[in-house]
């Protein structure tokens, strides 16, 4: 006996196989580093630096709660990355989203931040390590987009805190500082 089957039989009975392949196919962790570049530079989900608070609420679908300090504010949405859990934090100055973290603490974070280099690196090119930060903190990397003036348009730094490598943050900015 024969069995017929149609194409479109077929393309029906395929279609959930590759739904489920696009959907969990991928690496996850992966998929997201690569959502941190676009092609006008480093950005972070669907805000624009220079938003409000209200407009980074609303772009993000987060609720911001201060963190520490009145310019730091933090969401209760869980981030995590390679297993490890972090914080997502927006700073802001003069009301305008300026930079946003996310802000990984755990034992020993070493292997962690160098495997996040390593990835990053792979989808962005290589980093300068040579940076360092103003705050005094161990800064691990830095990649930037410069403009055509070589003027820092955006940039992304990992940076790991203390000799022991307990806190790792992952800093997306736009080229304004605080102090222009």
């Amino acid at each position: 006996m024969r069995i017929k089957i149609k194409r479109k039989g077929i393309l029906l009975l395929l279609l959930p196989i590759a739904t489920a392949m696009a959907c969990g196919g991928g690496n996850k962790d992966e998929e997201f580093l690569k959502t941190l570049k676009d092609k006008e530079g480093y950005c972070y989900a669907d805000v624009e630096w220079g938003m409000t608070r209200e407009e980074t609420e609303k772009a993000a679908g987060v609720e911001l709660t201060e963190y520490g300090v009145p310019t730091l504010l933090k969401t209760d949405r869980e981030i995590s990355l390679y297993g490890v859990k972090g914080t997502e934090l927006f700073e802001f100055f003069d009301d305008e989203l300026l930079d946003v973290q996310i802000y990984f603490d755990g034992e020993n974070l070493n292997d962690f931040s160098e495997d996040l280099i390593e990835n990053l690196e792979k989808l962005y090119g290589e980093c300068d390590r040579e940076f360092t930060a103003d705050s005094g903190e161990e800064a691990s990397c830095l990649w930037e987009v410069l403009d055509d003036d070589g003027e820092q348009e955006s940039s992304m730094q990992v940076t790991r805190l203390y000799s022991d490598g307990n806190i790792v943050r992952v800093i997306l900015s736009s080229g304004e500082s605080q102090t222009e």
